[in-house]
């Protein structure tokens, strides 16, 4: 290291300013290469611009929180504005009674406008024909006007790739009720047009959008895996897992053995009343459009209460000869049964009444025999 650092050395102090000048420059270079990663990874989440309607500029009005937009405007950033006009909305918009916050940032978007007729947005962005892409947004309405609120949702390229219509959630009071909708759609098309609009068809009404994120989904991976449990006969067991990654619009099926259980399609699963028969391997698998992922195994173990049986036993600790009788604890008191005469030679010695094994509330007595015959 040494001799590498001496044969490379600028020898004049001139040459020494502009190697720390070039090192300097090269560490800027490098954080700046470091800070457009960071942009290009931040950006690269959400393929839409200012999909939560934080537009800067556009404050909203001091009086009531709301701000016009007309029809043919494109001062929402990455927005424009069609058929008829909508309202940008900060919280809490005073307007409408709705001291709610957004339900990302401070500002979300009122498509009903001043209409009928209401107003639509739309964005187009880029997308790779055959990829998959996962539409995540929020819906909402104002609190005296949600039955007749309708939210229309159309993803176009080449042909249309959704066409849904909505009903947002009654509002709870002043609060609203912000109402999440996923959908993953493939593009046919270099450019795909993402449009909302209001067709209540009514002008009692108040239909909300934000959040609005079209991202690249990935294949669930399993974080939380399903544990090993030693349930009682008859109890209840609980499996759960958690996915990472792909945790939006993720379905699951349990499997017990090799075998898919009917209708265990969550991420718990949960056995009643817990029998041998259940007892063995359970495992789940997690996927979506993009892939899967596959659960370790964890074993369901019944554990069995213990059944202990006694054997009534009579130890005798004296030699003689003797009459071991019984009666059942519910009899009458001269109700004694002579079960075995015996000798006792050597004791103390044992003898056992295996024709009452189990059985309970009965009593023994000793007679010992004087004179025996």
């Amino acid at each position: 290291m040494n001799s590498f650092l001496t044969k490379h050395r600028v020898p004049t102090a001139i040459g020494e300013k502009m190697l720390v000048a070039t090192i300097m420059k090269l560490r800027s270079l490098i954080a700046l290469m470091a800070l457009s990663l960071s942009v290009l990874t931040t950006n690269a989440q959400n393929l839409i611009l200012n999909g939560s309607f934080e537009t800067p500029g556009l404050t909203g009005n001091a009086g009531t929180g709301r701000q016009k937009v007309d029809a043919g405007s494109a001062d929402i950033t990455g927005w424009t504005v069609s058929d008829g006009d909508v309202y940008v909305c900060k919280s809490p918009d005073i307007g409408l009674a709705t001291f709610t916050p957004a339900q990302d940032g401070s500002f979300y978007l009122d498509l009903s406008g001043d209409g009928p007729p209401h107003g639509t947005v739309y964005q187009d962005f880029s997308t790779i024909p055959g990829a998959n892409y996962l539409l995540t947004f929020y819906i909402g309405a104002s609190g005296w006007t949600s039955p007749f609120s309708t939210i229309n949702v159309r993803l176009l390229g080449v042909g249309t790739m959704l066409n849904t219509n909505l009903t947002p959630l009654s509002p709870d009071g002043n609060n609203i009720n912000w109402l999440k909708e996923e959908f993953i759609f493939v593009a046919d098309a270099n450019t795909t047009r993402l449009s909302f609009s209001d067709t209540s068809g009514t002008d009692d009404n108040a239909s909300f959008i934000d959040s609005v994120v079209i991202s690249i989904p990935s294949a669930p991976a399993i974080a939380i895996h399903p544990l090993t449990q030693n349930i009682g006969y008859g109890d209840t067991a609980r499996f759960n897992v958690a996915v990472t990654n792909g945790a939006e619009l993720v379905s699951y099926q349990w499997f017990f053995g090799t075998d898919p259980i009917d209708g265990a399609t969550n991420k718990s699963l949960s056995l009643t009343n817990i029998q041998p028969t259940q007892a063995g391997n359970y495992f789940v698998v997690a996927s979506n459009t993009v892939g899967s992922a596959t659960s370790s195994i964890s074993a369901l173990n019944v554990i069995f209460p213990i059944a202990i049986e006694m054997t009534p036993t009579v130890v005798i600790k004296f030699a003689g000869i003797y009459d071991i009788q019984r009666i059942d604890g519910f009899g009458l008191a001269n109700d004694w049964t002579t079960l075995m005469r015996v000798v006792v030679t050597n004791p103390p010695q044992s003898f056992y009444d295996t024709s009452y094994v189990g059985k309970t509330n009965e009593f023994y007595r000793l007679l010992k025999m004087i004179n025996p015959h």
